[in-house]
């Protein structure tokens, strides 16, 4: 067993009682501590380690990603299509079909008539005609959609994309492409009640756990997510840990957790919200992430900024008296410098407030 103490770094046996460890070192002592009611397990030489934590990740998306078409390791358009048009095929008509994790980079080769590399609906329209399809990307800043999605959301040549976001457009007509902010128009075929909320939040904490990952930061929660997270704290139901931030861009979870302040170690420990998610640009995979200068196979951008600077700057003065903590998403080079000059003015030496950056993907070396 790895015990990550330096002093004691590796045991045999360890004894638990209610909840916390008792004893930690050889096998011959702790069995010197059973009782009548003792429960002991055999590891039969496996090596243990302590519970991992995973500092970003987003539970509602992997309690989907159990129910939906699992699209990674798919070599091409075509056989992505395939795994939807199998799935359709044991729904009801109108059923919607969701699905996640494609990415067009993992292709052997581009599919006909793609932009940049990213598909467009035609082929998978035309496989899977009598669902809504919505099929997310695997960095989560992209969807694609089929025909009869775009004709239930009353997506067409003259929807105008939200500010931040991108409605691929060819030939007058959209693609089925919605990258970064617009990709809140598909919504209303994604969105969940309460109890599935909480279906959401148990299917995730079975998947995690199974791969030993015990406590995880929940990189930006709806307000129906968090609720239900609190119902499950609250009951006992959280299996593991969870630090979930609270989605800024969700107006009305932000607008509720900021009345209410923050939330730390509730439900026997089980459950913290005291800090606020926001994103600042998109991913690089769909030139969204906001770079200095332009992108190389994609000259006329140079991503995109997804929050305003000042909205940025105003959230932390409003939240600081309560001791909220702010993590941005910023994942190209000037996003970084940006949200960087945001904080500057708010950053005190003596003070241990501590501003997150997720994923910080790319700095310049002056930052």
């Amino acid at each position: 067993m790895v015990t990550m103490d330096p002093q004691q770094p590796q045991v045999s046996a360890v004894a638990i009682n209610n909840g916390r460890f008792g004893f930690v070192g050889d096998q011959a002592a702790a069995l010197a501590l059973r009782g009548p009611d003792t429960r002991v397990i055999d590891l039969e030489d496996a090596t243990a380690y302590p519970g991992f934590i995973d500092a970003h990740l987003h539970v509602a998306g992997i309690g989907a990603a159990q129910r939906s078409v699992d699209l990674t390791g798919a070599s091409s358009f075509s056989e992505l299509i395939d795994r939807v048009a199998a799935r359709a095929s044991t729904l009801r008509p109108g059923v919607v079909l969701q699905g996640r994790g494609w990415h067009q980079s993992k292709w052997l080769k581009p599919p006909a008539g793609h932009i940049a590399g990213f598909p467009t609906h035609h082929a998978l329209s035309e496989a899977v005609p009598n669902h809504s399809v919505v099929l997310e990307h695997a960095n989560g800043h992209s969807v694609l959609l089929n025909q009869r999605a775009m004709e239930q959301l009353g997506i067409d040549a003259n929807t105008i994309a939200p500010e931040g976001g991108v409605i691929v457009i060819s030939d007058g007509q959209p693609t089925g492409l919605l990258h970064e902010t617009a990709i809140e128009l598909a919504a209303p075929l994604q969105a969940y009640d309460a109890q599935t909320a909480e279906e959401l939040v148990e299917l995730a904490q079975q998947h995690l756990l199974s791969e030993g990952i015990t406590t995880a930061h929940d990189a930006g929660a709806s307000q129906v997510d968090l609720a239900a997270q609190w119902a499950m704290a609250r009951r006992g139901d959280l299996d593991m840990r969870l630090y979930s931030m609270v989605y800024a861009s969700d107006e009305g979870a932000l607008s509720e957790w900021l009345a209410r302040g923050p939330l730390i170690s509730a439900g026997g420990a089980k459950l913290t919200v005291r800090s606020i998610k926001v994103q600042a640009d998109g991913a690089l995979g769909s030139r969204t992430a906001w770079l200095h200068a332009p992108y190389t196979d994609a000259p006329n951008t140079s991503g995109v900024l997804t929050y305003d600077l000042d909205a940025l700057a105003a959230l932390i003065r409003d939240s600081r008296e309560d001791n909220w903590q702010i993590n941005v998403h910023a994942i190209g080079d000037r996003a970084n410098s940006e949200v960087l000059a945001v904080f500057a003015p708010f950053t005190d030496r003596d003070s241990d407030h501590r501003f997150r950056i997720e994923h910080a993907q790319h700095l310049r070396l002056g930052d």
